[in-house]
């Protein structure tokens, strides 16, 4: 008769903070806790750092003007090395496909689609495009026209070779996979053509790692704002990242609660 006892409830506070399943059970308890612990975590660290707040922006002074001193150089160096890797490899691949004859074609193409070689390629091509309108951006923060000049020079040197990259690596796909043959790569409806030849099996693969995409931006939006605020307290940032933020993440997050209602989902 004990084994089938109606076991007692444990209104015991401190088994709702014990194990996971509990943390699940109750949610809103998660997020408080996440909440009162950030807060408290965030508070202690200002507070600390507010004793080191001249020695704090000194150092961010010292850095913002070394920056702008080694810009050029660091515009050149950086985006050169990265462009230039991704033109190297994506010339290597070419010549690769260029060679292949009937005989060792198909197995040659299953190698290259089962490899991450291509995504490494386009990862540091992105990477180059990525920090040549950083460092562009930059050189109109210091507003020195010879470093602009410079800067503008190199990015379009740098972003026609990238365009050059991707351009490849999509022709490179037209000829592994027939049925992306109408597939223009440098037209402004790209993307729409590209997915409309996709199969389910792509598709699928597409929607999955744009779902992850739009979650780690989520996370991102939120990180932003709170090292702009965090750093607001000891140097001066203005308005203008606290609007981009907010500009963004709205376009963001309604973009994709739009398209949701628009499939139905």
């Amino acid at each position: 008769n004990s084994c089938l006892a109606t076991p007692k409830k444990n209104n015991d506070p401190y088994t709702l903070f014990k194990g996971g399943n509990t943390m699940k059970k109750y949610p809103a308890i998660k997020f408080i806790l996440i909440t009162v612990v950030s807060g408290i975590c965030g508070a202690v660290l200002s507070f600390l750092l507010s004793f080191q707040q001249a020695a704090l922006v000194s150092a961010i002074q010292s850095l913002s003007r070394m920056l702008g001193s080694a810009l050029p150089a660091l515009h050149l160096s950086v985006c050169l090395f990265l462009s230039g890797m991704s033109v190297f490899f994506t010339s290597k691949l070419r010549r690769q496909i260029a060679r292949s004859n009937p005989q060792n074609q198909e197995e040659l193409f299953e190698q290259i689609e089962s490899n991450d070689h291509c995504t490494e390629i386009l990862t540091i091509n992105t990477l180059s495009v990525i920090l040549n309108f950083f460092f562009l951006g930059v050189s109109f923060v210091y507003k020195n026209p010879q470093h602009i000049l410079i800067s503008a020079a190199a990015a379009l040197l740098f972003l026609t070779l990238n365009t050059w990259v991707e351009v490849s690596h999509v022709n490179m796909v037209k000829r592994m996979n027939p049925r992306f043959e109408k597939v223009d790569p440098l037209s402004l409806r790209f993307s729409s053509q590209w997915e409309s030849q996709c199969d389910e099996a792509q598709k699928l693969g597409m929607y999955r790692a744009a779902f992850r995409s739009f979650r780690i931006s989520q996370l991102g939006f939120l990180g932003a704002f709170a090292v702009c605020a965090f750093t607001e307290l000891f140097y001066p940032l203005g308005l203008m990242p606290f609007l981009l933020i907010t500009v963004f993440w709205g376009l963001h997050s309604l973009s994709f609660l739009f398209a949701c209602k628009k499939e139905k989902v």
